[in-house]
Parts: structure tokens; C-alpha cells; sequence
């Protein structure tokens, strides 16, 4: 009678293989996000939107909270140009020296996010709406 040979295991982790891919399904699920990342981005925001409270309450948990604080103190650590910057957008916005246009892509009326031509000034700004904003970010191309 034959012997079974040992089971087959994941490369990446050593766990048992569940998939005819040969990985485990953590890593054939953590390989798919990776090669699906646009729909899985699609999924996540609609979930967010759709569920908003369950967010939020996830979100002002202590030990979140305390995570948002330490990536802020360690954003303006790396990166105290960028932070004064983004200072200054606030502080003129609130004060009414500044005013959010609509996004000059779509004309859309609500943007909620400004691109920076350069963080040497601070105040000139390109306003653009959420989606065209990750555009800018994406290296996509766009004139006025």
C-alpha cells in the first residue's frame, strides 16, 4: 500500500494548501487584492459610504485614535514643508482669504481636496474633486 506524501504547503507561509494554486487562501487572497487592487478599492469605498456609522465608530476607538496620532506626529516629522502647507490652506480657508473653487477638470462644486504646484507656494493651488484629485496623484495628465 502506498504511503501519502507529505502535504502540500504554501511558499509563502508553510501552511497547508487549500487551492489548486498552490498557496494557502490567506496568500491566494492577499495575491488576488494585489492583482485586483482597482475593483477591490471600487468594493471599499462603496462599503464605507453604505456604512458610514460603523466607521465612525471603529474609527474614534481609543486604540485608533492613538494610531491616527502617532501617523500625524510622524507625517510631520518627515515632512514639515508639506504639513505648513496644508496649514496654511486650512487657515486662509476658515479665515475667507481663500476660497474652494470648483474642480477645474469637471466643474464639479464640491472639492474637497487641493493640489499643490509646488509646496514652495503654499497658496497657489489647483482645486480639484476627490476623483481628479487621485488622478493628479496617479501621474494621469490633464490641462485646464
Amino acid at each position: 500500500m502506498l504511503e501519502p506524501g507529505p502535504e502540500p504547503r504554501s511558499p509563502e507561509c508553510g501552511h497547508k494548501v487549500h487551492y489548486g494554486k498552490g498557496l494557502c487562501k490567506p496568500c491566494y487572497m492577499r495575491t488576488w487584492r494585489l492583482a485586483n487592487h482597482d475593483q477591490v478599492s471600487r468594493y471599499n469605498n462603496v462599503w464605507k459610504r453604505t456604512n458610514r456609522d460603523r466607521v465612525l465608530a471603529a474609527e474614534s476607538k481609543p486604540h485608533r485614535k492613538a494610531h491616527r496620532q502617532q501617523y500625524d506626529k510622524l507625517d510631520y516629522e518627515t515632512n514639515p514643508v508639506k504639513m505648513k502647507a496644508r496649514r496654511l490652506i486650512y487657515s486662509a480657508v476658515r479665515s475667507g482669504r481663500l476660497c474652494p473653487q470648483p474642480c477645474i477638470r469637471c466643474g464639479h462644486s464640491k472639492t474637497e481636496a487641493h493640489h499643490y504646484a509646488g509646496y514652495e507656494k503654499p497658496l497657489d493651488i489647483v482645486w480639484l474633486c476627490t476623483t481628479h484629485h487621485v488622478e493628479a496623484h496617479r501621474g494621469r495628465t490633464w490641462t485646464e
